[in-house]
């Protein structure tokens, strides 16, 4: 088993890079989000993202010290911070872009104005209940006299 490096950082003595530990030994927070970042950037920011499978084998060769079901753990805790942070900066967009239909609403142009109108339409969700609502009505056959 190789020995990890200690260093200090504000008075606090910090592993660095463990590269095996036994399976009684915990990660540092800091390894284990080492270790997600590294599923992060293989999964979602390579230019061929990796399949589970091959994250599973790459633990295998790359760490050595946890669980099938451990790399697991990176992966799914790799999904949900990819999405979290994915997330956060759609939602950074949607006040610029409400502040833009804002404004188009004021538009001279008819047509302008409908298609702000539009896209506020959609973006509330309505256009899809006005959608699922056409296709149950499209969908019903009545039959007299039949039970």
């Amino acid at each position: 088993m190789e020995r990890h490096k200690d260093r200090k950082v504000d008075n606090k003595v910090e592993e660095s890079s463990p590269v095996l530990h036994s399976n009684r030994e915990r990660l540092t927070t800091v390894e284990v989000q080492r270790r997600v970042d590294t599923c992060i950037d293989l999964r979602y920011k390579a230019d061929k993202p990796i399949l589970q499978r091959e994250w599973i084998e790459f633990c295998k060769d790359q760490y050595g010290d946890k669980s099938i079901p451990q790399y697991l753990n990176y992966w799914v805790a790799a999904k949900e911070q990819y999405e979290e942070g994915w997330k956060g900066r759609l939602e950074g967009l949607l006040e610029p872009a409400m502040e833009e239909l804002t404004q188009l609403l004021h538009s001279d142009n008819p047509l302008i104005k409908q298609k702000a109108i539009d896209q506020i339409y959609k973006m509330s969700g309505y256009d899809i209940q006005k959608h699922l609502v056409k296709a149950q009505v499209e969908n019903i056959t009545i039959g007299f006299g039949e039970e």
